[in-house]
Protein backbone atom coordinates (compact mmCIF):
# COMPACT_ATOMS: atom_id res chain seq x y z
CA UNK A 1 0.00 0.00 0.00
CA UNK A 2 1.49 3.28 -1.21
CA UNK A 3 0.15 6.69 -0.67
CA UNK A 4 1.74 9.98 -2.05
CA UNK A 5 4.48 10.31 1.15
CA UNK A 6 4.11 6.64 3.08
CA UNK A 7 4.76 3.12 1.80
CA UNK A 8 3.08 -0.07 3.97
CA UNK A 9 4.34 -3.16 3.76
CA UNK A 10 5.37 -6.19 5.68
CA UNK A 11 8.46 -5.84 7.28
CA UNK A 12 11.69 -8.05 6.32
CA UNK A 13 14.10 -9.46 8.43
CA UNK A 14 16.96 -6.93 8.16
CA UNK A 15 14.26 -4.54 8.89
CA UNK A 16 13.00 -5.53 12.63
CA UNK A 17 15.92 -3.79 14.36
CA UNK A 18 14.61 -0.13 13.00
CA UNK A 19 10.86 -1.40 13.77
CA UNK A 20 11.93 -2.31 16.96
CA UNK A 21 13.54 1.13 17.63
CA UNK A 22 10.07 2.63 16.02
CA UNK A 23 7.90 0.40 18.92
CA UNK A 24 10.06 1.60 21.72
CA UNK A 25 10.19 5.51 21.10
CA UNK A 26 6.10 4.89 20.04
CA UNK A 27 5.04 3.11 23.24
CA UNK A 28 7.55 5.48 25.71
CA UNK A 29 4.87 6.66 27.91
CA UNK A 30 1.74 4.64 27.10
CA UNK A 31 -0.65 3.63 29.60
CA UNK A 32 -0.64 0.39 29.44
CA UNK A 33 2.64 0.03 29.24
CA UNK A 34 3.32 2.26 31.52
CA UNK A 35 1.30 0.30 34.13
CA UNK A 36 3.73 -2.41 33.79
CA UNK A 37 7.04 -1.33 33.71
CA UNK A 38 6.63 2.04 36.04
CA UNK A 39 8.82 2.07 38.95
CA UNK A 40 12.33 2.69 39.81
CA UNK A 41 14.52 4.99 37.78
CA UNK A 42 13.55 6.38 34.26
CA UNK A 43 16.69 4.02 32.64
CA UNK A 44 15.06 1.06 34.53
CA UNK A 45 11.98 1.77 32.58
CA UNK A 46 13.79 2.42 29.44
CA UNK A 47 15.10 -1.09 29.93
CA UNK A 48 11.91 -2.78 30.85
CA UNK A 49 10.50 -1.43 27.92
CA UNK A 50 13.24 -2.08 25.58
CA UNK A 51 12.99 -5.97 26.94
CA UNK A 52 9.69 -6.21 26.29
CA UNK A 53 9.58 -4.87 22.85
CA UNK A 54 12.58 -7.26 22.11
CA UNK A 55 11.26 -10.09 23.30
CA UNK A 56 7.78 -9.72 21.40
CA UNK A 57 9.34 -8.77 18.10
CA UNK A 58 12.40 -11.66 18.19
CA UNK A 59 9.99 -14.05 20.04
CA UNK A 60 6.69 -13.65 19.30
CA UNK A 61 6.38 -11.88 15.92
CA UNK A 62 9.75 -13.13 13.85
CA UNK A 63 8.12 -15.99 11.83
CA UNK A 64 5.11 -16.44 13.37
CA UNK A 65 2.68 -13.18 13.15
CA UNK A 66 3.30 -10.33 11.10
CA UNK A 67 5.59 -6.76 11.31
CA UNK A 68 3.94 -4.54 9.04
CA UNK A 69 6.25 -0.98 8.50
CA UNK A 70 5.39 1.95 7.16
CA UNK A 71 8.25 4.08 5.50
CA UNK A 72 8.96 7.63 5.15
CA UNK A 73 8.81 7.83 0.78
CA UNK A 74 11.33 10.70 1.22
CA UNK A 75 13.52 9.35 3.83
CA UNK A 76 12.90 6.03 3.60
CA UNK A 77 12.62 5.82 7.63
CA UNK A 78 11.02 3.63 9.15
CA UNK A 79 8.15 5.76 11.10
CA UNK A 80 5.28 3.43 11.94
CA UNK A 81 4.77 -0.14 13.23
CA UNK A 82 2.14 -2.58 13.63
CA UNK A 83 2.58 -6.22 15.50
CA UNK A 84 -0.38 -9.23 14.32
CA UNK A 85 -1.17 -12.41 15.24
CA UNK A 86 -2.59 -14.79 12.85
CA UNK A 87 -5.58 -16.84 13.29
CA UNK A 88 -3.19 -19.88 13.86
CA UNK A 89 -0.33 -18.07 15.36
CA UNK A 90 -2.59 -16.38 18.15
CA UNK A 91 -3.73 -19.33 19.78
CA UNK A 92 -0.71 -20.19 21.01
CA UNK A 93 0.89 -17.14 21.68
CA UNK A 94 0.32 -16.99 25.38
CA UNK A 95 1.98 -20.25 25.28
CA UNK A 96 4.55 -19.18 23.60
CA UNK A 97 5.60 -16.21 25.66
CA UNK A 98 5.06 -18.55 28.40
CA UNK A 99 8.33 -20.89 27.49
CA UNK A 100 10.28 -17.24 27.18
CA UNK A 101 9.55 -16.66 30.94
CA UNK A 102 13.61 -17.10 31.87
CA UNK A 103 14.37 -14.78 29.43
CA UNK A 104 11.47 -12.26 30.87
CA UNK A 105 12.25 -12.96 34.52
CA UNK A 106 15.87 -11.55 33.85
CA UNK A 107 14.85 -9.05 32.06
CA UNK A 108 11.99 -7.45 33.72
CA UNK A 109 12.77 -8.82 37.55
CA UNK A 110 9.64 -10.42 39.57
CA UNK A 111 7.55 -7.52 39.99
CA UNK A 112 7.36 -6.17 37.11
CA UNK A 113 6.78 -9.54 34.98
CA UNK A 114 4.20 -10.57 38.24
CA UNK A 115 2.69 -7.48 36.87
CA UNK A 116 2.44 -8.16 33.04
CA UNK A 117 1.08 -11.81 33.52
CA UNK A 118 -1.82 -10.43 35.74
CA UNK A 119 -2.31 -7.67 33.20
CA UNK A 120 -1.96 -10.44 29.80
CA UNK A 121 -4.37 -12.57 32.12
CA UNK A 122 -7.40 -10.09 32.94
CA UNK A 123 -6.89 -9.49 29.05
CA UNK A 124 -7.32 -12.94 27.53
CA UNK A 125 -11.08 -13.08 29.78
CA UNK A 126 -11.77 -10.69 27.11
CA UNK A 127 -10.74 -11.92 24.13
CA UNK A 128 -13.28 -13.90 21.30
CA UNK A 129 -13.20 -17.63 21.81
CA UNK A 130 -12.99 -18.05 18.05
CA UNK A 131 -9.98 -17.93 15.81
CA UNK A 132 -8.96 -14.22 15.23
CA UNK A 133 -6.09 -12.10 13.91
CA UNK A 134 -4.87 -10.02 16.89
CA UNK A 135 -3.54 -6.59 16.72
CA UNK A 136 -0.26 -6.79 19.52
CA UNK A 137 -0.03 -3.33 19.18
CA UNK A 138 0.48 -0.12 16.53
CA UNK A 139 2.72 2.83 17.34
CA UNK A 140 4.05 5.22 15.30
CA UNK A 141 6.87 7.91 15.81
CA UNK A 142 5.67 11.27 17.39
CA UNK A 143 6.75 13.42 15.46
CA UNK A 144 4.70 11.65 12.43
CA UNK A 145 1.42 11.19 14.24
CA UNK A 146 -1.58 13.22 13.10
CA UNK A 147 -0.41 11.99 9.26
CA UNK A 148 -2.46 9.28 8.89
CA UNK A 149 0.17 6.65 9.17
CA UNK A 150 -1.78 4.95 11.78
CA UNK A 151 -4.74 4.58 10.04
CA UNK A 152 -2.69 3.04 6.47
CA UNK A 153 -1.42 0.64 9.30
CA UNK A 154 -4.64 -0.21 10.04
CA UNK A 155 -5.79 -0.45 6.45
CA UNK A 156 -2.94 -2.46 5.19
CA UNK A 157 -3.85 -5.12 8.17
CA UNK A 158 -7.63 -5.43 7.63
CA UNK A 159 -7.33 -5.87 3.76
CA UNK A 160 -5.39 -9.40 4.33
CA UNK A 161 -7.95 -10.69 7.28
CA UNK A 162 -9.97 -12.59 4.69
CA UNK A 163 -12.69 -14.77 6.53
CA UNK A 164 -11.73 -14.68 10.21
CA UNK A 165 -12.42 -11.34 12.34
CA UNK A 166 -9.71 -9.11 13.58
CA UNK A 167 -9.34 -8.09 17.33
CA UNK A 168 -7.89 -5.53 19.89
CA UNK A 169 -7.26 -3.69 22.24
CA UNK A 170 -7.16 -0.08 22.48
CA UNK A 171 -4.92 1.54 25.49
CA UNK A 172 -6.73 4.70 25.40
CA UNK A 173 -10.16 6.37 24.38
CA UNK A 174 -8.77 8.72 21.49
CA UNK A 175 -7.05 5.81 19.82
CA UNK A 176 -10.86 3.28 20.48
CA UNK A 177 -12.09 6.46 18.26
CA UNK A 178 -9.02 5.89 15.77
CA UNK A 179 -10.19 2.40 15.61
CA UNK A 180 -13.69 2.86 15.40
CA UNK A 181 -13.23 5.47 11.95
CA UNK A 182 -10.80 2.48 10.33
CA UNK A 183 -14.25 -0.45 11.00
CA UNK A 184 -13.62 -1.69 14.39
CA UNK A 185 -16.76 -1.87 16.44
CA UNK A 186 -16.16 -1.69 20.21
CA UNK A 187 -16.99 -4.12 22.52
CA UNK A 188 -17.10 -1.78 25.88
CA UNK A 189 -14.39 -1.23 28.11
CA UNK A 190 -12.20 -3.84 30.21
CA UNK A 191 -12.26 -2.27 33.49
CA UNK A 192 -8.42 -2.53 34.08
CA UNK A 193 -6.55 -4.19 36.86
CA UNK A 194 -4.06 -1.40 37.15
CA UNK A 195 -5.95 2.24 38.44
CA UNK A 196 -3.94 3.97 34.97
CA UNK A 197 -4.62 1.74 32.56
CA UNK A 198 -7.89 1.66 30.69
CA UNK A 199 -8.86 -0.62 27.61
CA UNK A 200 -11.33 -0.93 25.08
CA UNK A 201 -12.21 -4.65 23.33
CA UNK A 202 -12.66 -3.93 19.69
CA UNK A 203 -13.48 -5.98 16.91
CA UNK A 204 -13.44 -6.02 12.88
CA UNK A 205 -15.54 -8.30 11.52
CA UNK A 206 -14.36 -11.16 8.97
CA UNK A 207 -16.04 -11.93 5.69
CA UNK A 208 -17.12 -15.66 6.54
CA UNK A 209 -18.30 -18.19 8.82
CA UNK A 210 -16.25 -17.93 12.27
CA UNK A 211 -14.49 -21.36 13.52
CA UNK A 212 -15.02 -21.44 17.49
CA UNK A 213 -11.89 -22.50 19.87
CA UNK A 214 -11.88 -24.51 22.33
CA UNK A 215 -11.00 -22.77 25.61
CA UNK A 216 -13.97 -24.21 28.05
CA UNK A 217 -13.19 -27.56 28.87
CA UNK A 218 -17.00 -27.96 29.90
CA UNK A 219 -17.80 -27.20 26.23
CA UNK A 220 -17.48 -29.79 24.16
CA UNK A 221 -13.88 -30.38 22.09
CA UNK A 222 -15.87 -29.92 18.71
CA UNK A 223 -15.14 -26.97 17.13
CA UNK A 224 -18.68 -25.47 15.81
CA UNK A 225 -19.39 -22.37 12.87
CA UNK A 226 -21.14 -19.46 13.46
Amino acid sequence: MTSASYTVRTAESHEYADALEVLIAAFDGDPAMMAVIAGGSRRQELAKLRAIMTLQVYGNFQGRGRIDIAIDNTTGKIVGVCLWSTPESHEGSFANELKQIGAYYKALGCKTLLKAILMELHLLKYRPAYKHWYLFNIGVLEEYRGRGIGSQLLDYGTERIGDYPAYLEASTYDSARLYERRGFFSLGPLHGIFSKAHAVGMVYPGTGPTEIVQRNSKTSGRSQNR
